[in-house]
């Protein structure tokens, strides 16, 4: 994926706007209550942190926002390191989810 923007949303918290990078406007697919999973080479090891969808299912940009977590090494890395045009790795939605809506009859 990449970052097409990153947006500052207060002091401690930003949002990474993601597009894919392959096809450019591809809708993201998922479920209200999933979440995607964010990795990150940190000082030689992968690190990985899970942040649920702050988008709409869907359109074409996954938005994620971080907290920026006292001590935290993968958020710290998100609010010092992650600039616009940046790729990150992205593993696709995970559970838990909420159910389907339930399919309408047309009756009344």
């Amino acid at each position: 994926m990449r970052v097409a923007e990153v947006r500052r949303e207060s002091a401690n918290a930003l949002t990474l706007v993601l597009e894919d990078a392959a096809v450019p406007g591809r809708p993201f697919d998922f479920r209200p209550g999933q979440y995607f999973t964010l990795a990150a080479d940190r000082d030689g090891a992968p690190c990985w942190r899970a942040y649920s969808a702050t988008s709409v299912p869907g359109t074409g940009q996954l938005h994620l926002t971080v907290k920026r977590v006292e001590q935290g090494r993968f958020s710290a890395h998100v609010h010092q390191q992650v600039r616009v045009g940046d790729r990150l790795s992205v593993r696709v939605p995970r559970a838990p989810s909420t159910p389907a809506p339930p399919r309408l009859s047309g009756r009344c």
